[in-house]
């Protein structure tokens, strides 16, 4: 297996989904074709009947929520169950909301890929491989059964339910993805800083004598290869509590925090996660 391709593809992917998700938004409704695609690619490939999905060749066992709704009450004489809630805002643009239950224990891929989406026979794996492969991978001539029936719904004037479903489960993947793979990288952090402790208290000891208070700052999405060098960004205070600024609050303790932590023994670290979210250390200095 190659690490380096495996990687570019699953960045590649996350990208695509971002991009074709907020183009269905702005009104270009054939992206769901595109989310589609990559979300087969993502969850439920297949090659010569061996799983090839992508997602968890990144970041191995893989859990998402639940569908809204009870599955024991689809059976054999279910047509079509929608789960979630239909949300019109009164403008003519109509949506799928709170398809996955967010409070409920996730479930392994595999069970989740098996849930009932609108019936019996169509499962979230069943959908969403049908519209990759008959309206976004390939042109067939006809639909099959499973798109027969979800485009038998039209929810707006130019919105089916086949495609409002995929944007639904777009937006939860894509959310689910970059949390997991902002976690996975997190801990890769931390654990290179562990284990290379010695030279990075020395580079910090280094940028305080020549700079003054500071911090460190890691910003995840310059490191999805990996760290190359120990050579991080340091932050005078002024700008470090500018990466806090949308809370005056916070920020104010973090200047107060920046202000009085004990350089001689420790120094602070903020790591940027590719949600924006903010993670601010405190690591002990190590002497040689």
């Amino acid at each position: 297996m190659n690490k380096h391709k495996i990687l570019n593809d699953f960045c590649a992917s996350i990208e695509i989904l971002q991009t074709n998700i907020k183009a269905y938004h702005a009104g270009r409704k054939n992206s769901y074709r595109v989310i589609a695609v990559e979300l087969r690619k993502l969850l439920c490939d297949k090659q010569k009947g061996n799983d090839v999905s992508l997602a968890p060749k990144i970041l191995g066992t893989i859990k998402l929520h639940p569908l809204r709704g009870k599955q024991a009450k689809i059976d054999k004489n279910t047509t079509l169950y929608i789960p979630g809630r239909i949300y019109f805002n009164g403008k003519g643009k109509v949506s799928i909301d709170s398809l996955f239950n967010e409070s409920l224990c996730p479930l392994e891929l595999g069970d989740w890929l098996e849930q009932k989406l609108h019936s019996l026979e169509i499962t979230v794996r069943e959908f969403i491989r049908s519209v990759a492969d008959k309206e976004g991978a390939h042109a067939d001539d006809n639909f099959n059964t499973t798109l027969q029936k979800t485009k038998s719904v039209v929810l707006a004037s130019d919105d089916f339910l086949s495609s409002e479903i995929i944007i639904a489960i777009g937006e939860y993947v894509l959310k689910m993805l970059i949390k997991g793979f902002s976690e996975a990288k997190k801990n890769n952090i931390i654990k290179y800083i562990n284990q290379n402790i010695l030279p990075i208290s020395s580079y910090v000891k280094k940028a305080y004598k020549a700079n003054g208070r500071g911090a460190i700052v890691i910003k995840l999405c310059n490191y999805i290869k990996g760290v190359e060098n120990i050579n991080f960004p340091y932050y005078l205070p002024k700008q470090f509590c500018d990466f806090f600024k949308k809370d005056k609050m916070i920020q104010k303790k973090v200047d107060q925090f920046i202000q009085n932590y004990d350089a001689d023994k420790e120094f602070l670290m903020l790591i940027v996660d590719f949600n924006n979210e903010l993670w601010l250390y405190q690591q002990k200095i190590k002497n040689a």
